[in-house]
């Protein structure tokens, strides 16, 4: 019997981690898909990222899904030693990207899951990374489906933290970049709202490269103000 309740004590510990990437891939689970789910979504996002040899990136601003491919994302960025004013709008059908306001922006035709890959994005690399994975012109992924987009892996609890007084469990997973390179992310996310609050994107190859951002007012499901997406005639 001693023998026995031994080997069942002796065999906990290693049971552990398993049980514990198990609860974390299920938090981060619900989390995307609250997220997928969400018909409408906004929210305010603070971006501070060191890109290698391309330099430090800042970008401020607001990100706001509508809902049948309808989205604005507006801010302010500093990159390469300039401050631009950045836009993002679509109508549901045409998208109009500008900086600095420009007046000959093109139209381009809204890819036909925009809506569903951006709230894949916000559940798993971020706004940062999903910008450039899916920005107009950056590559087939456009037309991928959301649920083929970031796949994401290797997912590990941490111990919770406050992120402005906020309460929050900390998650780290692993997601396969467009190089199929995977990069680390690690993931604060809300206790009470279950949706993200802070997110760190790093490469471990290179210590250089690493993008922090910061959420608030985030919102889902709330009616929005049809206007904002509305594009020059």
């Amino acid at each position: 019997m001693r023998l026995a309740l031994l080997t069942v004590v002796l065999a906990l510990p290693a049971l552990a981690p398993a049980q514990q990437g198990n609860d974390a891939e299920k938090l981060f689970r619900a989390m995307e898909d609250r997220l997928a789910r969400a018909k409408t979504l906004s929210l305010k996002f603070e971006i501070d990222g060191e890109l290698g040899d391309m330099g430090k990136v800042k970008f401020d601003g607001s990100l706001v899904l509508g809902g049948g491919n309808k989205v604005r994302l507006e801010g302010t960025r500093q990159f390469f030693g300039k401050n631009d004013k950045v836009e993002l709008v679509s109508d549901g059908t045409r998208l109009r990207a500008t900086v600095n306001g420009e007046r000959e922006a093109k139209l381009l035709a809204t890819p036909k899951q925009f809506h569903g890959a951006l709230a894949k994005a916000l559940g798993s690399v971020g706004v940062f990374a999903g910008l450039l994975e899916l920005a107009p012109g950056a590559d087939r992924k456009l037309e991928l489906s959301p649920e083929e987009l970031f796949p994401a892996s290797d997912f590990k609890l941490a111990p919770k933290e406050k992120v402005r007084g906020r309460e929050a469990q900390v998650l780290t997973h692993r997601v396969k970049d467009r190089c199929k390179e995977n990069v680390l992310v690690t993931v604060w996310i809300d206790t009470k709202t279950n949706l993200p609050l802070r997110r760190v994107v790093s490469d471990e190859n290179r210590t250089n490269v690493r993008v922090t951002e910061y959420y608030t007012d985030f919102k889902t499901d709330e009616k929005l103000d049809a206007k904002q997406f509305e594009l020059p005639k």
